[in-house]
């Protein structure tokens, strides 16, 4: 049935004047569909809600937060409900000094977010990327390894690698190995083994073979964040005792901290040799270290004691009587890995 135009008039007018008086204000279609909070830092940019302030840079509840934006605040991806006090896109030259607003992101430089949702009194950022770490392996020939043998340090190296770690550096006076380049040159192999080094000797000079300098010379030089010792076999084969073997000891971490306070130090309970006088000698030191590095030990530079003693196998895993082959050497680098990497990730 047709309706009569009559009809349709009274019901318009009816609709309109039940919109005009229903209580709700009219949706501004200018208004960000999200529904800015209340604005007191609600906005994920880092910048609060309120009331646009160009080159303001002392907004209230922001005076700790990085990302806030030094040319005026811009109100981004906020989240909430509640009073809308100037949050809105509506705003052309307030939000930002580089433009409008708009879809509530600023196009004029400002902070692309990385703020909460909440109250603005401080941001929290990505960690910091780890600082490099320099690495001085010390010790005597079997750190520096023979001609053709790489020592523990070309595997630890590679394990280092194998986990991602890009902020190592190896350090030290020598490269290589005692007889040249190692096999492989393709690594760091910078380090402090010297060949028939004792500990007195890396401690106050006069290593033999021709080597060069001691650890007061090292230290200052290469600032290491972390050592690595392997030191005594030849301070046994000397006949030195093990107490004057850990005074050497403690003077060269005493040294290391004198220029890195805080260095972390592991030090080897040494590899077993074939020669049997020396393993009397080396299980009486190992013996006596775990005690030695407890008193030693500080919260701002531990001493971690490194079990190479049970590693090795010396029938299968030494070259000659006291040197490691790659096996020994694969060995090591693992012992030396399931302490350090922890401290490294």
């Amino acid at each position: 049935m047709a309706i009569s135009s009559n009809y349709l008039l009274p019901a318009a007018v009816l609709l309109l004047t039940s919109a005009c008086y229903s209580g709700d204000p009219p949706l501004d279609s200018t208004e960000d569909s999200t529904g800015l909070g209340d604005s007191e830092g609600s906005a994920a940019s880092g910048s609060p809600g309120g009331t646009s302030n160009t080159n303001d840079t002392d907004n209230a509840n922001n005076t700790s937060d990085p990302n806030s934006d030094t040319g005026g605040d811009s109100v981004t991806d906020a989240t909430g409900g509640g009073d809308d006090t100037g949050a809105t896109d509506e705003s052309t030259g307030g939000a930002s000094t580089g433009g409008a607003s708009t879809g509530g992101a600023s196009t004029g430089g400002a902070s692309t977010g990385n703020a909460s949702a909440g109250d603005d009194t401080g941001t929290t950022e990505d960690s910091p990327e780890p600082g490099p770490e320099r690495i001085i392996c010390l010790g005597d020939s079997i750190t520096e390894a023979g001609f053709q043998h790489y020592a523990y340090r070309y595997y630890l190296w590679q394990r280092i690698v194998a986990d991602g770690i890009d902020y190592v550096d190896f350090v030290g006076s020598k490269s290589g190995t005692y007889s040249g380049a190692a096999p492989d040159q393709s690594w760091d192999s910078e380090h402090d083994g010297h060949w028939g080094a004792k500990a007195d000797e890396v401690l106050n000079g006069g290593l033999p073979y021709g080597g060069v300098g001691s650890i007061q010379d090292w230290a200052p030089a290469y600032q290491p964040t972390i050592a690595l010792i392997q030191l005594g076999t030849n301070d046994c084969r000397g006949g030195q005792s093990p107490e004057s073997t850990l005074a050497d000891l403690a003077g060269i971490i005493d040294t290391l901290r004198a220029s890195v306070p805080d260095v972390l130090i592991l030090v080897a309970q040494v590899i077993q040799s074939k020669d049997a006088a020396a393993n009397s000698c080396l299980a009486t030191l190992n013996g006596m270290m775990p005690g030695w590095a407890a008193g030693l030990a500080t919260e701002d530079s531990p001493i971690l004691v490194v079990d190479q003693w049970s590693a090795l196998d010396p029938l299968t895993d030494l070259a000659d009587d006291y040197h490691t082959n790659e096996s020994g050497g694969q060995k090591m680098a693992d012992r030396w890995y399931e302490t350090l990497r922890d401290h490294l990730l």
